[in-house]
């Protein structure tokens, strides 16, 4: 069955989707420049629309597989915050893309707090408060602002649900690699707000380059020093160095980056586990799934754009569910996995590629 497991990720990675950056509501065009146009054209432009550019070409410059941003890419937006510094050096853009441009550096927190208190309601401001109070380990900080996150009620209860059970797909005292903001945060409101799972270690790519912030996180779990300084080289490194705590990574980290670890790796939820032996993986999803989920929510109609690419995620699962109950004579059961999993493909864009696996597969 880990065969099937790995036919699935690997043939079929359109399907798994995850969010490196923060969405911005309107997108800028993306420049080989400063991303903006000439000074000819527009003598000033605003120090939002100069925030909206550097969000849109920062998210679109991200590596999907390394998470990286090359050199030629950083000058790009090193160029917009020189512009909007020389233009708008007191406003809540600069300091929050100056922020934003330090890759999260305690250093420049005190960007950070100046926006904060220009602008205290703005809840994009917040994920980042609570990322920089997990680098920082401060917890009570990180509680205020999941607290303040929770109650914004800008994060979809869809989304909500699916961390939920990402949480429920786990063991005791399990690691977990996450990609972005969309499968983090809503996890540590879980855990802060809600007390839920609490025993689980969550590890962002994007923080866990943090050199400093690595050294102290990684030795609280009695993991050895790593060398490699890029988000999939520390997977590869701690799910080798490791021996104490269950492994996992969640669906939402691009398959391609998980290639060389792709043996080793098991789906119980929606996360996979890493294990070194072979262990059966499908009894345990089955169990999660029948017992530990929320999935009330899956069979109404999604509206919401983020749950409904989260809820891509589920498709494998449900795919590998089918074919468990099918084989085992559990017809009603199969039938019902075979259409929730059509079901989330169509809303989430991907009918037509699960419409082929499974003729393929009759």
């Amino acid at each position: 069955m880990n065969r099937l497991l790995i036919i699935l990720i690997f043939l079929l990675p359109a399907i798994i989707v995850g969010q490196a950056e923060k969405d911005t509501e309107a997108a800028a065009a993306k420049s080989k420049s400063s991303g903006l146009m000439g000074a000819e054209q527009f003598p000033v432009q605003s120090a939002d629309n100069y925030k909206k550019s550097y969000i849109d070409l920062k998210r679109n410059s991200v590596n999907k597989y390394s998470k990286e941003i090359s050199e030629e890419e950083q000058k790009n937006l090193n160029s917009i915050l020189t512009d909007l510094e020389s233009m708008h050096s007191e406003s809540y853009e600069y300091h929050y893309v100056a922020y934003l441009n330090s890759n999260q550096d305690p250093q420049a927190f005190h960007h950070l707090e100046k926006a904060y208190e220009i602008y205290p309601n703005n809840v994009e401001l917040y994920d980042d408060f609570i990322a920089h109070y997990e680098l920082t380990n401060n917890r009570q900080g990180k509680n205020q602002f999941c607290k303040k996150l929770a109650e914004s009620n800008t994060i979809a209860q869809g989304v909500m649900d699916y961390n939920y059970n990402v949480l429920m797909s786990l063991e005791p005292n399990a690691i977990l690699f996450t990609n972005g903001a969309d499968d983090t945060y809503p996890l540590w409101i879980w855990q802060e707000i809600h007390n839920k799972r609490t025993d689980v270690t969550v590890l962002n790519l994007d923080l866990i380059q943090n050199l400093e912030y690595q050294k102290v996180k990684l030795k609280s779990l009695n993991i050895y020093p790593i060398k490699s300084k890029e988000p999939v080289g520390i997977v590869k490194e701690v799910v080798k160095n490791n021996s104490n705590r269950p492994i996992n990574i969640a669906l939402t980290i691009n398959p391609k980056a998980l290639i060389d670890l792709k043996s080793k790796l098991y789906l119980t939820g929606l996360v996979l586990k890493y294990s070194e032996n072979a262990i059966d993986n499908v009894t345990i999803l089955q169990n999660n799934w029948e017992f530990s989920f929320n999935t009330e929510s899956l069979n109404k109609t999604v509206t919401n754009p983020k749950t409904k690419k989260m809820n891509n995620n589920y498709i494998l699962p449900l795919l590998v569910l089918n074919g468990y109950y099918s084989d085992n004579g559990k017809i009603s059961e199969a039938k019902s996995s075979e259409a929730l999993a059509l079901k989330l493909a169509s809303e989430g864009g991907k009918e037509l590629e699960v419409k082929k696996y499974i003729e393929a597969k009759k």
